[in-house]
């Protein structure tokens, strides 16, 4: 199973939000989608779950053409900041009408996730905080037996704890029911060890496809004095990815494999993800 996606174009306003982006996501992979904001990740999503219309190209899941109102959409959710049940149900009375919409709901993750987030399922949605109705959103994304889950950054709102409950349900719902997740979130270091593979889109076009694992493996820094750092780059004649004044000290980002050895006073390193993200969609430049 898998979701194609051919030569999808859409512009708002004038102004291109996608530009001929070409993806296959497969079935049971878990995608990191980073970019910097107006990158085209949110309408990316949007379009895949057919709440927005492209301009040009298409969508397929299983070579069947996604149609917003098919049934190829009860195999997929979006969990993003719209709502799409009543703000004034109960918690509980929502769950009941995703199990009817999606034929489905693992009650006994969703209880559980609840009693973690100190929340009645007698609540109203309406009466929940922010970071509550954040987590609850993630529930109902999890919790039905959905083959596409898109969280489009899920976490916005919730504090440092919460967060790492709503990754630690994810990853749990994940092993009980395998899916294809894909997860759009600016806090790339938290979700690192979330994602098996990472698409890197950069003014609406895909600028990388790989392997989580890959990263290390495809660019490194090097800190150091700005002189000494001008030098080496010098030396072996290579233009950075991207370069940070650390006060006194830059840091510039280089792809490749890590240098066997370097000049004394310079500090080398792996990229870690958000480092390599940032490098190659030009931030800190």
């Amino acid at each position: 199973m898998s979701i194609e996606v051919r030569e999808l174009c859409r512009s708002f306003h004038g102004v291109t939000a996608l530009d001929h982006v070409n993806l296959t996501l497969d079935d049971g992979v878990i995608y990191g989608l980073f970019g910097r904001n107006g990158a085209g990740k949110s309408t990316l999503l949007s379009i895949i779950a057919a709440h927005v219309l492209p301009d040009a190209g298409s969508v397929t899941m299983d070579g069947v053409r996604v149609a917003s109102d098919g049934p190829s959409l009860r195999r997929l959710t979006l969990c993003n900041e719209q709502w799409s049940y009543p703000m004034w149900k109960r918690l509980d009375a929502v769950m009941r009408m995703a199990e009817r919409r999606y034929g489905g709901f693992d009650r006994d993750l969703a209880e559980r996730m609840l009693a973690d987030l100190g929340v009645s399922p007698r609540r109203r949605f309406h009466q929940l905080s922010r970071g509550q109705r954040q987590a609850f959103k993630v529930l109902v994304g999890i919790c039905v037996p959905a083959d596409y889950c898109l969280l489009d950054e899920p976490t916005a709102g919730m504090d440092a704890a919460t967060r790492e409950l709503a990754y630690r349900y994810m990853l749990e719902a994940y092993g009980r029911r395998q899916r294809m997740m894909i997860v759009v979130s600016h806090l790339i270091g938290e979700i690192e060890n979330l994602t098996e593979r990472v698409i890197v889109l950069d003014a609406g076009r895909v600028r990388e496809q790989l392997e989580t694992d890959a990263v290390a493996a495809l660019g490194y820094t090097i800190t150091g004095e700005r002189s000494a750092v001008d030098a080496y780059l010098r030396e072996i004649g290579t233009t950075p990815l991207s370069m940070q004044r650390l006060g006194g000290l830059v840091c510039v980002g280089l792809r490749g494999r890590m240098p066997d050895g370097v000049p004394g006073g310079l500090l080398v390193q792996p990229m870690d993800l958000q480092s390599y993200v940032m490098s190659v969609t030009g931030e800190g430049m």
